[in-house]
């Protein structure tokens, strides 16, 4: 269960895309300072955690069962947000309720993937927990992986013109898709994603 978690996040697109549009944000309020950058992350993705560990385990252990379909199409809408957020402000702090927030609906998400396989009829909550920990390794292997390179490219004066904005752009963009083929069920343009 624990590779299981860390596969879905990896093959899970959206995952990382939200990921990415908070580590964009990060980097760009953290005025390419490493340690300021990493406390903001820090931040971020404990408050993300936790949000996400509390529906995945009530969601996972029968006692909320929300529409996969209202899920998804939130999952995709707080990705536009954050992105969006990444344009408008430029300096996006202040985001820890809100990866919080989107971290309980994120939570339903990777939920829905543990009712497609099964939790175990024995040794559920271990399974669940391992589940979640492989989840919390994806994310931080996302976060070694684009972070220190983000907040390098921070303290360079075309960040936000050359990478903050196109790519948070392009994010939004992409999300914006998911979103709208996710809340009316629509199958077309399958190149894009679900």
């Amino acid at each position: 269960f624990l590779k299981l978690g860390a596969q879905h996040v990896f093959a899970g697109i959206d995952h990382v895309l939200f990921v990415l549009s908070l580590l964009l944000g990060a980097a760009s309020a953290a005025g390419g300072e490493l340690g300021r950058g990493l406390r903001r992350v820090a931040w971020l993705i404990t408050g993300f955690t936790l949000g996400h560990s509390v529906t995945l385990m009530v969601a996972a252990l029968g006692l909320v069962e929300p529409d996969p379909r209202l899920t998804e199409s939130l999952i995709a809408l707080s990705i536009v947000v954050v992105a969006v957020h990444n344009i408008l402000r430029e300096n996006p702090g202040g985001r820890t309720l809100t990866s919080s927030a989107f971290g309980l609906v994120h939570g339903f998400g990777f939920a829905s993937v543990l009712a497609d396989i099964g939790l175990p009829a024995r040794g559920a909550v271990p399974a669940l927990l391992s589940f979640n920990v492989g989840i919390e390794l994806a994310q931080l292997a996302i976060v070694g992986l684009f972070f220190p390179g983000l907040v390098w490219a921070g303290r360079r004066s075309w960040f936000r013109s050359r990478l903050l904005l196109p790519v948070s752009g392009l994010i939004a963009a992409l999300a914006l898709i998911w979103f709208v083929k996710r809340s009316f069920g629509l199958s077309g343009l399958a190149w894009l994603g679900e």
